[in-house]
């Protein structure tokens, strides 16, 4: 289905961001625009991150990086994700760039450093790689990163480093936006299945699974701003908490409805909405009740 796009379009994250009202329009008057909407939103925030993975990629390429992994000794990452020298290699490197500065310590022993091997920028540790900057450390894990039970060859991982510093602007846009949809969309499909049950049990509100997709579609804005702001700032939040964020705008769409249903009737409702399909039922298999039965022991389903 062709969506028409206005002007009004644009204020849609900031809408989904800070309007309860919003998500009815959502929920009643937007069919068809979850995951369309969702890859719009990727495509828009990869902007930004795509300016600054290219600005890390154009120091790590000033580092003289793919010259230094080449002289990485070749290593072993094994099933526990613990890197170790080859047979013939050795088991401590300070490996230098053009200037003489120290830029990686290959330190597979996990020894301890001193004197110029403390400035060097890049640590190869047992389990880990660590980048330091500024007093700070962040190690990241070579089980994140690497298939395990491989082998490291530098020249390789050199070849690819090169491959990556040479992609354009284009392309790292386009890999930036499909991982955000990627990880968007797949959180999409948890939010509406657990928000789902999350209204029927606390707000007795019946949303097919499609409207519920939808409205955690637009639910997920939260979760694509903190993705985005996360390559700018570090945010103390585990991503178990940033992923279940929208679960508080399907919960307030639902008490939102249950409030006015219970408030002036389905009818009242149905017509604010411009919905023929919002019913009331007491959950028997009798008909329907009456519009005005606005009783709490049934569900309402829009």
């Amino acid at each position: 289905m062709l969506l028409k796009f206005n002007l009004n379009s644009i204020f849609y994250p900031l809408k989904a961001l800070a309007s309860r009202a919003f998500y009815l329009h959502v929920l009643f008057k937007m069919r068809g625009w979850g995951f369309y909407y969702l890859f719009l939103i990727c495509a828009l925030i990869a902007f930004p991150a795509c300016v600054k993975v290219m600005d890390v990629l154009s120091s790590l390429k000033q580092m003289e990086l793919v010259t230094l992994v080449s002289k990485i000794p070749p290593s072993y990452l094994d099933a526990n994700g613990v890197l170790s020298p080859k047979e013939g290699s050795r088991d401590f490197v300070e490996i230098r760039n053009s200037k003489g500065d120290p830029s990686i310590i290959y330190n597979p022993l996990n020894k301890v450093l001193e004197g110029d091997e403390l400035k060097a920028p890049i640590e190869l540790t047992g389990t880990s790689v660590v980048f330091k900057s500024f007093e700070q450390s962040n190690a990241v894990p070579y089980s994140s990163i690497f298939p395990t039970n491989a082998n490291f060859e530098p020249y390789e991982a050199a070849a690819s480093l090169d491959s990556v510093f040479n992609s354009s602007w284009f392309t790292v846009w386009g890999m930036i936006t499909l991982w955000f949809f990627a990880i968007l969309a797949f959180n999409a499909l948890i939010i509406a299945l657990i928000g789902r049950i999350l209204l029927i049990l606390v707000s007795k509100i019946k949303i097919n699974f499609a409207s519920m997709l939808r409205v955690s579609s637009f639910a997920n804005t939260v979760v694509a701003l903190i993705l985005l702001l996360q390559y700018f700032v570090h945010i103390p939040l585990p991503y178990t908490v940033i992923a279940f964020l929208p679960l508080i705008y399907v919960y307030l769409l639902g008490k939102d409805i249950r409030t006015t249903v219970n408030k002036y009737g389905t009818s009242a409702f149905s017509g604010q909405n411009n919905s023929n399909n919002a019913r009331y039922d007491d959950g028997s298999n009798r008909s329907p009740k009456d519009d005005n039965n606005k009783g709490s022991g049934g569900y309402f389903a829009p």
